[in-house]
């Protein structure tokens, strides 16, 4: 073959990658940079010199095919504008090595579009035998209706120069983007058979946009003989093998069933209808033969520990009886599939290609900030919204591996907006599914974290506590979680002689946009907070990267200092006063993410005071919970003042507003306290004794705490989950949960013509798939 030298094309944009950081021939293809398998590709055709055209990020580029092809011969080229492909073959031509004869062949081709050797020398007989000067490749379909011409071209060096030279005449370079398809045109006087034609898109495959991209991935994997591992045998089954197993009380998924919700027969009486309902429903839809995974998914309640996952507290979470459980059919394409056994939630559909190539394919951070996906969740936000974030949220880690579409059946008992988590358990049950059916490799914290990222696709800015729950729960065992970097700390059994209550509010704790707001507002006073304390103390701000740092301990300061350097927060600022404050940073990072509140008042030192207090309750919540019942139970009830807004006695009778006063008397007097020698005293002005001020529950919820605690037996009551509606919790003895349901009743349920809704919880197990063999 004539010596063929080869210029690839390197110094796009990248726009349709959506990629801000990366040039998309640097994107790799199962493990390696598109640019240095296309140079690989060309190697293999023989074509052993290269000049590749440089542009944005130049040396990004450089990098990576000075690493990933040390040996090749290659020289660059730099194109300085943007001014079309036909400038950067300009550009290419004049840094060409001067040795090159004018007869040698130039291979001009994109920078990541993979040809095949065959694809090469077809070309070069194309070439020859038309007498063209510039020949070009094109795809077609099979019927040979053309698709797209794809910027391969081959022709004389000499004739190239002397095209350029022509072509440039007529056109000056700074016209705007001009071309190859517009420079073959005008060197070959328009000639229809200019272009050779190529229906087979594996042997010039490319990607202009994250779907191509996962497509294309698929191909090499195909090619190089990889193939997806099969699903397990211990989760996937026919629905009929299903069905029979849960008939048979001497089956090892009913010795399955007895370990995961710890030998309670009550709670496998219930959960098992739940799940042999579900069963009969996926025969009905899709076939008795059907092979499909039964995943478990529980709600949750975080006993101590709230509102501080996402400034790095520790969370002291435990599951309940309750949970979401999901049928699940693999399919073979990228389509999922919803449905819903309650008749509330519409049934949905959807392409994990049109998500990956409808949203930026930058870092998650910037994807949910788009405005694209503000555009997609305008009109509010459905259910299927939680299972399609998983699923983005997964196939961004997981990029060089197209994700299995399903067909999934939603079914389950965890009640809904009332602050237990069913939409945490919905996304974790959705990313247990994806990781089996993909059989992917992912450790438990790492899952975690991704569901938490993954809702942030719906607007909220929270942690991963409740998936932590959901995920790593135990049976009869109360799990302390720290966050930043995930990890469980400590298991303690939950008290024998005790009960978790959840009472229902009747108050929906509805995701609205003003629900949003409100906790974003919440999150952001922490945050802007945090970046006061750094500024006003410089000497700490290196290890001050959560909120939580903020201690005795990693200060190296006794508590009354600590309280000394609060003093300097305000009680409150407006953003035009904390922007004043903080010129330096740009805190319309914060604005966005929420409306101003109608005071236009954020809250700092009370939302401060309250993180660092709740940091310190649930860093030592389960030691008393094994040692003293009582501590903690008040540790619950000085929580739930913290996010407390009205006050009323033992009997239901109001007695006002309430509002933990955080102002620079109060904070003198507990220095003083702490200095005064006297125990009571010191023991008083203990940061974990502080209630702060988040404000995040409901006279309402308010109204039952109060009830609880006037109950003999009951240790301690407060919110559940992030407020605005929704559940309070109580510990309560055993002994006492008759009396604490009569109160409830009459003095709660009953003037509001409730039906009563008391869960009764204790532990189970994290959510997985049901295994059984």
């Amino acid at each position: 073959m004539q010596q063929i030298h080869s210029v690839v094309l390197a110094g796009g944009l990248s726009k349709r990658m959506g990629s801000i950081n990366t040039n998309k021939v640097c994107f790799k293809l199962l493990g390696v940079p598109a640019v240095c398998r296309v140079i690989d590709a060309l190697e293999s055709a023989g074509i052993t010199s290269h000049t590749a055209v440089l542009g944005a990020r130049a040396q990004e580029v450089q990098e990576c095919l000075n690493q990933y092809c040390p040996n090749r011969r290659i020289t660059y080229a730099f194109q300085s504008k943007q001014l079309g492909s036909a400038d950067a073959l300009y550009c290419a031509v004049k840094a060409l090595p001067a040795a090159l004869p004018p007869d040698t062949l130039l291979l001009v081709i994109p920078g990541h579009r993979i040809v095949s050797p065959r694809v090469v020398q077809q070309l070069v007989e194309f070439y020859r035998s038309g007498n063209l000067k510039l020949a070009g490749v094109q795809l077609v379909d099979k019927e040979g209706k053309l698709i797209q011409r794809i910027s391969i071209y081959l022709g004389k060096l000499g004739d190239i120069v002397a095209g350029l030279r022509d072509f440039y005449a007529q056109f000056a370079r700074q016209d705007g983007e001009i071309s190859l398809t517009a420079l073959a045109d005008a060197m070959n006087g328009n000639n229809l058979a200019t272009y050779m034609s190529v229906n087979d898109f594996t042997q010039v495959m490319s990607f202009n946009d994250p779907e191509e991209f996962l497509l294309v991935t698929e191909i090499l994997r195909r090619q190089q003989g990889e193939t997806s591992p099969g699903v397990s045998a211990s989760e996937y089954h026919s629905a009929r093998e299903w069905l029979d197993a849960l008939d048979n009380n001497q089956s090892k998924l009913a010795r399955t069933l007895d370990i995961l919700y710890g030998g309670d027969k009550e709670l496998i009486r219930r959960q098992h209808s739940k799940i042999k309902n579900l069963v009969s429903t996926a025969i009905e839809q899709w076939g008795a033969g059907t092979p499909l995974s039964l995943v478990r998914s529980p709600g949750r309640v975080n006993i101590m520990g709230r509102h501080v996952d996402h400034q790095g507290g520790t969370c002291n979470l435990m599951t309940i009886g309750y949970e979401t459980v999901m049928a699940v059919r693999i399919r073979q394409d990228d389509k999922v599939t919803l449905a819903n056994m309650d008749s509330e939630f519409p049934p949905a559909e959807f392409h994990i290609g049109d998500l990956v190539r409808d949203l930026p394919w930058n870092d998650w951070h910037e994807l949910i900030a788009s405005k694209k996906l503000a555009q997609i969740l305008r009109y509010g936000v459905s259910w299927s919204d939680y299972i399609k974030a998983v699923f983005l949220r997964f196939q961004k880690l997981f990029y060089e591996k197209k994700l299995h579409g399903m067909d999934i059946i939603v079914g389950g008992n965890v009640p809904m907006a009332v602050g237990l988590s069913s939409s945490s358990a919905l996304v974790v049950a959705a990313a247990v599914a994806v990781v089996g059916a993909n059989r992917l490799d992912l450790q438990p914290d790492k899952l975690v974290t991704l569901c938490g990222e993954s809702e942030w696709f719906v607007g909220t800015r929270g942690g991963s506590a409740d998936h932590a729950a959901v995920k790593m729960g135990e049976c009869n065992k109360v799990v302390k979680v720290g966050f930043f970097d995930l990890k469980v700390e400590e298991l303690v059994d939950f008290p024998p002689d005790y009960a978790l209550i959840v009472g229902d509010s009747y108050i929906k704790a509805r995701k609205s946009s003003n629900a949003k707001d409100r906790f974003n507002h919440r999150v952001s006073c922490y945050r802007i907070g945090l970046l006061l304390l750094k500024k006003l103390y410089p000497q700490y701000a290196g290890i001050l990267h959560h909120l939580r740092d903020f201690n005795c301990a990693n200060l190296n300061i006794p508590l009354d200092w600590l309280y000394k350097l609060l003093l300097a927060l305000p009680e409150k600022a407006t953003r035009s006063e904390l922007e004043a404050m903080l010129q330096d940073a740009d805190l319309s990072l914060f604005w966005n993410n929420h409306a101003e509140p109608a005071d236009g008042i954020y809250p700092i030192r009370g939302t401060v005071i309250y993180g660092l207090a709740e940091c310190a309750r649930s860093a030592r919540f389960v030691e008393y919970l094994a040692s003293d019942i009582k501590a903690a139970g008040e540790m619950m009830n000085i929580s739930h003042n913290g996010d407390r807004v009205y006050r009323y006695d033992a009997q239901g009778n109001a007695i006002g507003e309430y509002f933990f006063d955080t102002s620079d008397k109060t904070i003198k007097q507990w220095i003083s306290d702490l200095q005064s020698g006297e125990a009571d005293r010191i023991e008083r002005a203990q940061l974990w004794r502080q209630p702060g001020s988040y404000q995040c529950s409901l006279p309402e919820i308010d109204l039952m705490v109060d009830l609880a605690c006037g109950v003999e037996g009951v240790v301690g009551a407060q919110l559940a989950g992030a407020g605005l509606g929704g559940c309070m919790m109580i510990l309560v003895h055993k002994n006492s949960i008759g009396e604490l349901t009569r109160v409830l009743t009459e003095k709660y349920y009953q003037p509001r013509n409730l039906t009563p809704r008391l869960l009764h919880c204790r532990p189970i197990a994290g959510a997985g798939s049901i295994k059984w063999d």
